[in-house]
């Protein structure tokens, strides 16, 4: 049995994450980006702390999107059995830690005491209640691919609960890491009106303009919180965004234009804030069930008209790394296979692919986006190269809303925006791509590589893993299931005089610490 916990250091945390910090050190090396340094000075309690995001709200509910901008309430309202560190490492959060009893069982212990924001005290069952909703196919959680493995979870005693797996799964602690613990009498509610553990409760929200919280006086983590009030404001885009946060209307600002990092790393008045590991990528999906791209040789050739350095360049002023073997993992990773040889952009080699996989000139394919800049760039690139071996690329931009609905059936003819924001261990980095996955929605299937992360799930042994997860690399080089363009770093940024938080390496703000010197 092994144990994790507050002063303890378990197999689970040792063997899978120890890699974690090996790679931030190697990330900050290669980086020239300002982190945001560990605040040690005394926080000072009173006054708001105010947020401007240029992405709004589907809805408040955290099991029900998985948009990014989403998880800058999940620290603030919420809290999980276990959360992110700036590494990625998995720590305790509602659980004060864990017992990896065997490779079917896992024992969480729940911290006392704590209390949602309706006053009533949290309760095993409330904690195995949110868990199972996410299970249950009615909910549609985009989570609930994750949460598979597990079968039943049963109650112990008023502070234990036991999770009891199908199959084998070491990934579990960090993918219950989403999964915020809500009261049951809550969930239908939770969309417009919010019940949390978090150090924030909701007062209001203005769909499409602003989100008010207040201090939780009962919250757990003492003396937190230290602002009275924190408030989220939707700008129509980034620039606005970045526009209404360098004139001081608001202390900090969530994913910024990446035009505008330089100003503020040259800004001694405001702090860059960037992941030290990034299990962040963005993609063009294709749906692998419907033509053209149900053929793997036009999923090539559309990797091949894909200039990976030219998006990087144009759309992220640099930011970030591409993908040379179109791999979901980043190259510092310890499971990344570092034997596949890159594939660089090669018009002539797509225009071959393209007619072998029966594509000819004038064949017409859809661009599905929302409007954003970065987007349209991308876009805009992949359009220009297309052109060149005769293929014609109609984009379509839309709201946030528009572009998730294509999903929600069969897409052909299509090249989608995607994005993924992951844990750091190698399955849930790789986990869009197993069949039938409720996330990703890209359609993709094959039988051996799920068999092989089924097994890559099942030992701690980190070497055996790393062996598993390269075959699985070796099968999505050949198939490529989507283009993996760019690992890229979610760039925040605060004002000075703004402390106590962090970003994890998908990205997310955690802000439960957050308080202002002003």
């Amino acid at each position: 049995m092994t144990r994790k916990g507050n002063s303890e250091t378990s197999i689970l945390q040792r063997r899978l994450l120890q890699a974690a910090a090996t790679a931030a050190v190697a990330f900050l090396a290669a980086t020239a980006l300002t982190f945001l340094p560990a605040g040690a000075q005394e926080a000072k309690r009173g006054g708001t702390v105010t947020l401007v995001t240029p992405q709004g709200f589907p809805g408040l509910d955290p099991v029900l999107t998985s948009l990014g901008n989403g998880d800058n309430l999940h620290s603030l309202l919420w809290n999980g059995l276990t959360r992110y560190d700036e590494q990625n490492n998995v720590l305790p959060d509602l659980a004060v830690g864990w017992d990896v009893i065997d490779t079917h069982t896992i024992v969480f212990h729940l911290r006392k005491g704590v209390k949602f924001h309706n006053g009533r005290e949290v309760l095993p069952a409330d904690v195995i209640a949110s868990i199972m909703r996410v299970l249950d196919p009615e909910t549609a959680s985009p989570y609930r691919d994750s949460l598979k493995s597990i079968a039943t979870i049963d109650q112990v005693d008023d502070v234990t609960i036991q999770i009891n797996l199908s199959s084998p799964d070491v990934t579990i602690p960090a993918s219950l890491a989403p999964i915020k613990i809500q009261p049951p009498e809550n969930f239908a509610d939770a969309n417009q009106n919010p019940i949390g553990t978090g150090p924030f409760k909701f007062v209001k929200y203005v769909s499409g303009d602003r989100l008010t919280l207040a201090r939780f006086e009962d919250y757990w983590d003492q003396p937190k919180p230290y602002p009275d009030e924190f408030i989220v404001q939707i700008a129509k885009d980034p620039i606005t965004a970045y526009n209404a946060f360098k004139s001081g209307q608001f202390d900090l600002i969530w994913q910024m234009d990446f035009s505008i990092v330089e100003e503020v790393k040259n800004n001694p008045d405001m702090t860059l804030i960037v992941p030290q590991v990034t299990s962040t990528s963005l993609m063009f999906g294709v749906d692998a069930s419907q033509p053209p791209f149900d053929n793997k040789i036009a999923r090539q050739a559309l990797m091949y008209a894909t200039d990976k350095q030219a998006i990087i360049e144009a759309a992220y002023f640099g930011i970030g790394y591409p993908s040379p073997t179109n791999s979901n993992l980043v190259e510092n990773h310890w499971a990344y296979h570092p034997n596949l040889p890159p594939r660089e952009y090669d018009i002539e080699k797509a225009r071959a692919l393209f007619r072998e996989a029966g594509i000819e000139e004038g064949y017409t394919l859809t661009f599905n986006g929302y409007d954003r800049q970065d987007v349209r760039t991308q876009a805009e690139i992949l359009e220009r190269s297309l052109n060149e071996v005769g293929i014609k690329l109609e984009i379509v931009l839309t709201d946030i809303p528009g572009w998730r609905a294509v999903f929600e059936k069969p897409w052909p003819n299509t090249v989608s925006f995607k994005g993924q924001v992951r844990g750091w261990d190698p399955s849930l980095l790789l986990a869009g791509l197993q069949c039938n996955d409720e996330q990703a929605l890209i359609s993709y299937c094959n039988e051996e590589v799920d068999a092989l992360m089924e097994k890559g799930r099942a030992t701690f042994d980190q070497e055996e893993r790393k062996a598993i997860y390269y075959k699985i690399q070796e099968i999505l080089y050949d198939e490529v299931p989507w283009i993996v363009n760019i690992h890229y770093t979610p760039d925040h940024a605060a004002f000075s005089y703004i402390k106590g938080f962090y970003v994890d390496g998908r990205g997310q703000l955690h802000l439960d610490g957050v308080w202002t010197e002003k």
